[in-house]
């Protein structure tokens, strides 16, 4: 990736982006950081965070385990609208009584650790979960965050240790026919 950022990069006449971080393939969520320096002297670089999206049948079950329950309720909302009736402090609630007990922070520990030192998180994602995970780390860091194709966490707040005023720091790219960011819904 070094060389490929070099060749990219390194005719603008300028020092080249580098690569701080990237976790091995069979980790989750599998994660690189690079930093661009500033382009004026005096200028703050920039760093940004890319998490690579749902790519493996892992990644298909953690995406699955993560967002069954919204998942379930958002269907029968087609036939009834439970969630426009219920108040949303329940549907969080009810949302947050599935978590498996913390077995899903060691899913973005690490990258919330890294990210907690920077002022702004630009994150990509080819979709799922994988976006969910850097959007969390920015949710907890109170950070800024572009990320695409990420499901919503408006009703999985307290499944995730989040508040919805956390949440509202993260723009999201929904692609016209991408039903992945339309599981859950956008506290924005």
């Amino acid at each position: 990736m070094a060389v490929l950022l070099s060749k990219s990069f390194g005719q603008l006449g300028r020092p080249a982006p580098s690569l701080d971080h990237c976790s091995p393939y069979d980790v989750l969520p599998r994660w690189a950081s690079f930093y661009f320096p500033p382009a004026r002297r005096g200028g703050d670089g920039t760093r940004v965070f890319a998490v690579k999206g749902t790519s493996t049948w892992r990644d298909i079950y953690t995406d699955t385990k993560l967002f069954a329950t919204i998942q379930v309720l958002q269907a029968f909302s087609k036939v009834v609208p439970i969630l426009s009736l219920l108040p949303l402090r329940l549907v969080q609630t009810i949302v947050g009584q599935t978590n498996t007990r913390g077995g899903e922070r060691h899913l973005w520990e690490d990258l919330e650790e890294v990210v907690r030192g920077n002022s702004m998180l630009a994150a990509t994602s080819a979709s799922s979960s994988q976006a969910t995970r850097s959007a969390d780390a920015s949710h907890r860091s109170s950070l800024r965050a572009l990320v695409f194709s990420a499901p919503g966490v408006l009703y999985s707040a307290r499944r995730f240790g989040l508040s919805v005023e956390q949440a509202r720091h993260v723009v999201v790219v929904m692609p016209d026919g991408d039903v992945v960011p339309r599981v859950d819904r956008h506290a924005g």
